[in-house]
């Protein structure tokens, strides 16, 4: 058979994009790109505390939807397909609604590190949910990185019911 031919239509960028499909560390460089990303969009909302975080957050999403419905209509996709996962999808839109929202805001309240260490924190409380939700099991490693996790976000917020005031923080509320 031909390459040529009309059942496989020989495209350079489609050679390409399947060589990119078969990079071993795709997943990977996935991962790191996002990081980037979102450790960008992180650095955005401290660099401008003049904006409101919900504004940021607003272009931000305004500017997701246009690129994705872009892409769901040129690829043919609907977005309400399958009945039975249409409350899913609902459920997954709000609950990104609030993370997106309360996310965006501690950026503005507390330190970029804090916020980003504990919004990362994030598989962890997944892998636990999974345990009690989805009936999947539960190991001692599961279990060990969810204490260390919740001891290590009450060490970076700090709260003052546990460490007490400094002066630092009296300052800050009499603002």
């Amino acid at each position: 058979m031909s390459k040529t031919t009309p059942l496989l239509p020989f495209n350079k960028s489609t050679v390409l994009w399947n060589r990119f499909l078969q990079l071993p560390v795709l997943g990977i460089l996935c991962a790191l790109g996002s990081g980037v990303c979102f450790s960008s969009c992180s650095l955005v909302v401290k660099l401008l505390p003049t904006l409101n975080p919900m504004e940021i957050l607003a272009c931000e999403c305004l500017l997701q939807t246009f690129i994705f419905i872009s892409i769901s209509i040129y690829s043919g996709h609907h977005f309400f397909e399958v009945p039975e996962e249409r409350w899913f999808l609902i459920i997954r839109g709000i609950t990104g609604v609030l993370y997106a929202n309360l996310i965006f805001y501690s950026f503005s309240l507390i330190p970029l590190a804090d916020a980003s260490t504990i919004a990362f924190s994030a598989p962890v409380f997944v892998s636990f949910l999974a345990c009690i939700l989805l009936k999947e099991p539960c190991g001692l490693f599961q279990i060990v990185s969810v204490v260390v996790t919740v001891v290590g976000v009450v060490m970076i917020a700090k709260p003052t019911f546990i460490f007490g005031y400094n002066k630092e923080d009296v300052r800050s509320f009499d603002r």
